[in-house]
């Protein structure tokens, strides 16, 4: 997404839009790599949603409104996957001395 600017050649709102959305998306999907910082995937949904609504404000031509288009559609479905629970790896205090 923040390639896509140069390889696609747009300018303006749209290329700022990417460089600044891409950098939270890459910081945000990070934290919610772990465990307990799961509901930051919400954020994602959210930057998901204005990727995809973005493709129609912003852009210019359409090479660009179908990056937008579809590189927040994707982000949207990624940040519906909820992962997997696993108690048994943060077990500790007086329940791990039994």
């Amino acid at each position: 997404m923040m390639a896509a600017p140069a390889v696609l050649g747009y300018a303006g709102a749209a290329r700022m839009n990417d460089h600044i959305i891409g950098p939270l998306v890459i910081a945000f999907g990070t934290m919610a790599a772990w465990e307990f910082m799961r509901q930051v995937r919400w954020v994602n949904f959210a930057l998901g949603l204005w990727l995809l609504l973005s493709a129609w404000v912003l852009r210019e031509g359409h090479p660009a409104q179908w990056n937008g288009a579809a590189c927040g559609a994707v982000l949207l479905l990624l940040a519906l996957q909820k992962g997997i629970y696993r108690p048994e790896r943060f077990s500790g205090g007086w329940a791990s001395l039994r």
